[in-house]
């Protein structure tokens, strides 16, 4: 084995360890995940250096927030078109498709404008709410995970939420560089938890909220559609 792999099963099996997290009760689960938050907390104050993608998302939110459609100009064409705040000049230096329209869907476009509205216009600080609420969205994914777990596995929901809630790489791709695919994951662990107990309609609505984050799971729509046939 590398010292890499070394290591990776060292910390696997110290993290997921029965002497390290020793009860199943809720009063654990509830350290486990206050931990896992704690962990994000520290990327708050940090700016993103392995990704320029929340320079596209702040320059969406100011969109909505000048009241001009985000997905009708490229950043490049808003600047000659539309009045826009002069921290757009900064966004736009920074961001690495100033000529591309906008890929993200609605409940992602909401948080970005949130995010600029309650940053009143200050670019470091916009970022810190947009982490902030991607926290609030890796504890809901983290719950989810423990109600998708608790149906489909009993007995893993401790294994799954530590994994989780400890995994530097999700912690880093999440808060670190300020990326939803965490949220995106939350509502389509509870939708597979709601078809599991036969909620199809609350399915719906949770399926349409992860494509509301990402277009992702319009991937595997076909493979859910067929497994709705065979019920």
């Amino acid at each position: 084995k590398t010292a890499y792999e070394i290591s990776r099963s060292d910390w696997s099996s110290d993290v997921c360890s029965s002497d390290l997290f020793p009860s199943h009760d809720i009063h654990n689960m509830k350290q486990v995940i206050g931990l896992g938050i704690f962990l994000r907390f520290l990327f708050v104050f940090s700016t993103p250096n392995l990704s320029d993608d929340w320079c596209r998302f702040l320059w969406d939110g100011m969109m909505v927030e000048s009241g001009v459609h985000p997905f009708l100009y490229t950043p490049r064409e808003a600047m000659e078109m539309v009045s826009l705040p002069s921290y757009a000049v900064v966004l736009l230096e920074r961001m690495n498709s100033p000529d591309y329209h906008t890929v993200y869907p609605p409940l992602s476009q909401f948080v970005y404008w949130l995010s600029v509205r309650l940053g009143a216009g200050e670019i470091g600080v916009s970022l810190m709410v947009l982490k902030l609420l991607i926290i609030i969205g890796e504890l809901f994914t983290m719950i989810a995970l423990g109600f998708f777990l608790g149906k489909v596995q009993v007995g893993m929901e401790r294994v799954g939420i530590v994994w989780y809630a400890f995994n530097p790489l999700v912690i880093l791709e999440t808060v670190g560089n300020v990326h939803f695919e965490g949220l995106m994951v939350g509502f389509l662990l509870m939708c597979c938890w709601a078809l599991q107990v036969g909620r199809v309609r609350l399915a719906a609505v949770l399926w349409a909220s992860s494509v509301s984050v990402k277009l992702l799971p319009l991937l595997v729509l076909p493979v859910v559609l067929v497994w709705l046939g065979r019920r």
